[in-house]
């Protein structure tokens, strides 16, 4: 019989966290002058593993949720989202401390970019656009931007600031923290489904400074 995707969750994740350990062996043996560009699908959902990176034994918590309805549902998600972020931490820490026995540390140049937010909202976009709140759109869109240029000292920036204007400033300005900083903050957007015109602009009203 024809086989039903729906008795088992996606394992999307799960594949992105062997996937890593490859991608972090090819990261070591780039040559210098190099780069490499990989789009991860992780921490994303479903959640798959525990804070230490062993695998959930309960498949039932691997299931992927959009608009969870119970805030109850929501915070339990969260707990579960929170665990596989430790999780990427923990490797992250691994690759880190190997460029850094490697002597590659200093002179790279490293960039981390979610591209949507934990989508753990309470309400579906996909399904009931116009009841989105401020806290629903901060769940699905809101995403982290982190560079490390050469010889940079670390500092942060809760500023609302495009993501193609800081791609834009370090490729223009590279190594400049200052430049990076002065990008003009402008007011977030997101594209949402639109049953007339196909996608409808959004504002986003989210500050991390708020």
């Amino acid at each position: 019989p024809e086989w039903s995707w729906d008795r088992l969750p996606r394992t999307t994740a799960l594949n992105s966290l062997k996937t890593l350990d490859a991608v972090w062996k090819d990261i070591l043996s780039l040559p210098t002058g190099n780069f490499l560009f990989a789009h991860l699908i992780f921490p994303h959902s479903p959640f798959v593993s525990n804070p230490d990176c062993s695998i959930r034994k309960n498949v039932d918590t691997w299931r992927e949720t959009k608009g969870l309805d119970k805030m109850a549902s929501r915070k339990e998600k969260y707990r579960l989202y929170f665990d596989q972020v430790a999780c990427l931490y923990t490797k992250l820490d691994y690759l880190f401390e190997k460029m850094q026995e490697q002597k590659i540390w200093q002179n790279s140049l490293i960039i981390l970019q979610g591209d949507h937010g934990s989508r753990l909202s309470l309400t579906n976009p996909e399904i009931s656009k116009d009841e989105l709140t401020d806290n629903d759109l901060t769940d699905l869109y809101s995403t982290l931007f982190a560079v490390k240029f050469p010889g940079m000292s670390s500092a942060y920036s809760s500023e609302r600031v495009p993501i193609d204007e800081l791609l834009k400033a370090i490729v223009l300005n590279y190594g400049s923290l200052d430049e990076l900083f002065s990008v003009t903050p402008s007011t977030p957007f997101v594209y949402l489904p639109d049953e007339e015109s196909g996608t409808e602009l959004t504002s986003v009203p989210y500050s991390p400074a708020e």
